[in-house]
């Protein structure tokens, strides 16, 4: 169950007692983390990616799981800020600068002037290349009260990650930002753009967005995660609260793409 974040002595690290504990519940939920993923990444709607159309119906919820990410690292960066700053949470010099590098200098959403960040900016070029309006985005942006207006599937989705966002801690936050993110591989970024070349439409941002995206997916990540994962959880009992939230993570992009699926196979 989610709980608040809070700031408190709660929250510090018990290293010691932690090595020491029965991890038979967390070793088996990554057991199935790993597991899922791995079919996740074989999901058919990636084969589905056979002409402009799909490709556009494909976008329309794709953009949804990048925004969330979006959502979930700002989120993520603000309550490690909190804790460092508290030193609620011991940091070595190791684990300072893998969460550097993974967590706090990537950029967010927005600016805080409030203009779109480069990877943002980015796709929503490639959108606009490949003829997709990202207008349903907007009118949902406007206000979260119109998550009822969005697709089946999407509203889910974006439902479970505005709860992490707004009440999880910082593990929890921290599973679902790293096994619900979607990695889109080389191969069905090349599939993607292989079929706008054949319908003669430029994908210059596409191809950056895709040389971007495979730079920072890259294939120790999972690894890197669950490393985050290990140092930041007190405990067997949060590491097994984190570990659920990252596999609900991944059943809701499941569930994502297979309504995604269902839509694209209707498109002749």
């Amino acid at each position: 169950m989610l709980q608040e974040t809070t700031v408190n002595g709660n929250m510090l690290m018990n290293l010691n007692h932690y090595q020491y504990e029965d991890r038979s519940k967390s070793n088996k939920l990554t057991i199935d983390i790993k597991a899922k993923i791995h079919k996740l990444s074989e999901h058919p709607v990636y084969s589905e990616l056979t002409s402009i159309a799909k490709i556009e119906c494909f976008i329309s919820y794709h953009i949804f799981v990048y925004w969330d990410f979006m959502k979930l690292l700002k989120s993520l960066q603000n309550k490690l800020i909190l804790a460092l700053q508290g030193q609620f949470i011991e940091c070595n010099d190791n684990n300072k600068k893998l969460i550097n590098e993974i967590i706090l200098s990537r950029e967010s959403e927005l600016y805080s002037y409030g203009e779109l960040n480069e990877d943002f900016a980015i796709y929503l070029h490639s959108m606009a290349e490949i003829g997709v309006d990202p207008y349903f985005l907007w009118s949902f942006l406007k206000s979260e009260d119109n998550l009822h207006l969005l697709k089946p599937g999407i509203k889910e989705l974006v439902a479970f990650n505005l709860k992490i966002v707004q009440l999880a801690t910082i593990e929890e936050t921290a599973a679902t930002f790293f096994f619900g993110q979607e990695q889109l591989t080389f191969s069905v970024l090349l599939a993607i753009i292989k079929v706008l070349k054949q319908e003669n439409k430029e994908c210059s941002s596409l191809i950056s967005y895709a040389d971007k995206t495979i730079q920072k997916n890259s294939s120790n990540s999972e690894i890197i995660a669950f490393k985050i994962l290990d140092y930041l959880c007190q405990n067997e009992i949060s590491k097994v609260r984190a570990l659920k939230a990252g596999l609900k993570a991944i059943n809701y992009k499941k569930k994502l793409w297979d309504y995604a699926l269902a839509e694209m196979t209707e498109i002749s």
